[in-house]
């Protein structure tokens, strides 16, 4: 790959994602490790790739550097990292597992309509509807874990913490459903109407 190639691929947005993309198999191991300041660490994570989430698209868009790359990756490292976090949540009992499961179909639904798009070379922005999504649920992760951290599983105040990080992951659950039948409902009819091309 020529090397001016390359320099657009690799810009900063781009590299922003790749590290939010590797931060997320840091962030599962994070979960099973001991330690008084593990929780606290979490945070700090996560709220760094929550900023890196606004970053490294404001800056694409501000100085036009947005990739075909940078169009695949970005999403692939939010889906990776927010997925780690909601299953590490449901594996310790901050929230149900049930309430995580529409956030993960939900997931593999879009990549999938993403890829068939792709494939018949159909241009589609979902980006209006994942940015209100991506808000809320990064409001719930880091609302959830700062609960968590400050109310551990042997503290008085847990079952009340469970029942709220429920209550915000319903919240982000609603909202998914929401953005998910919104997207089917405009980009179905698209790929429909190509194939009677």
């Amino acid at each position: 790959m020529p090397y001016q190639s390359l320099k657009r691929v690799l810009n900063f947005p781009n590299l922003l994602s790749c590290l939010r993309l590797v931060l997320g198999p840091v962030l599962a191991v994070l979960f099973f490790l001991p330690g008084r300041i593990i929780p606290y660490l979490i945070l700090g994570l996560v709220i760094f790739c929550e900023l890196t989430d606004w970053i490294d698209g404001y800056i694409a868009r501000r100085r036009g550097e947005a990739t075909d790359f940078g169009k695949i990756l970005d999403p692939l490292a939010d889906t990776i990292y927010r997925s780690t976090v909601f299953l590490c949540f449901a594996i310790h009992r901050y929230i149900s597992i049930f309430l995580v499961l529409p956030v993960l179909y939900r997931d593999f639904i879009v990549s999938t309509i993403r890829t068939v798009c792709a494939y018949k070379n159909i241009q589609f922005d979902a980006g209006k509807r994942e940015r209100p999504k991506a808000f809320i649920q990064a409001i719930v992760i880091v609302s959830i874990l700062c609960m968590h951290s400050f109310a551990p599983r042997d503290s008085d105040l847990y079952e009340s913490v469970y029942l709220i990080s429920n209550i915000l992951m319903g919240i982000a659950c609603l909202e998914t459903v929401y953005s998910t039948i919104d997207y089917l409902m405009e980009v179905v009819p698209t790929i429909l109407k190509s194939d009677k091309k």
